[in-house]
Order: C-alpha cells, then sequence, then structure tokens
C-alpha cells in the first residue's frame, strides 16, 4: 500500500517486543494525509513494506489480526496488539482510522499488558 505524499504531521510507529528484557525491533513513521482512510493495520503494513519488515496478517471469522512481526508470533495469550496515542483501542486495528499526528505503537504481550 502506498501512502500518498502530504506535508501534514507524521504518524509515528513504534513496535515493541516484551521478553525478560524488552526489546525496541524499530521505529518508523507513516505519513497520514487528511482525507484518507489510513487504519492502524495499514499504516503497519505500508511502514513494514517500506523498511522490509517481514510480518503476517491472518484474516479469521473476526476479522484480520496481526500474527507476527519480524519472526515473533503467538505463544500462549501473547500476541501483537496496539495502542494510538497511549490507549489501546477497544476496535480492530483494520478498523481503527488514524489521523494526522496520531502515534500508533505495537506491541508484544499478554492481555491487559501497557503498552509502556
Amino acid at each position: 500500500m502506498t501512502l500518498p505524499p502530504s506535508s501534514s504531521p507524521m504518524t509515528s510507529l513504534d513496535l515493541l517486543h516484551s521478553s525478560a528484557t524488552p526489546v525496541r525491533i524499530t521505529k518508523m513513521e507513516t505519513v497520514v494525509a487528511d482525507g484518507t482512510n489510513v487504519t492502524a493495520l495499514s499504516a503497519l503494513v505500508a511502514s513494514a513494506d517500506q523498511i522490509n519488515l517481514l510480518y503476517q496478517v491472518t484474516t479469521t471469522s473476526l476479522g484480520q489480526f496481526v500474527r507476527s512481526i519480524n519472526g515473533y508470533g503467538p505463544e500462549g495469550a501473547a500476541g501483537w496488539q496496539y495502542a494510538v496515542n497511549g490507549q489501546i483501542p477497544q476496535e480492530a486495528a483494520a478498523n481503527f482510522k488514524l489521523k494526522n499526528g496520531d502515534k500508533l505503537q505495537w506491541f508484544y504481550g499478554n492481555p491487559g499488558i501497557s503498552p509502556y
């Protein structure tokens, strides 16, 4: 997916994996232009494609979800989750529309874990 060029503020995207020692995988920025339908999931896909970061998105009866990023996949109840501006939305990433300046963070852990 190619995002339209814009002089508007960027949406920053952090990818974090929590383990015994938290490891920051990468930080990417994606431009979100006014009037576009960039979702949390499409921003991840577009940003990951720009730097050739491996990811896997799975579609289930409940919708799409991120199965793995950079080889880190689900273990037990732990998996990839996302937060926007420090809050965990109660909406699928494929449906959550980003706005200019939003900070999107994908993080790994058990349900209920804080993204910070």
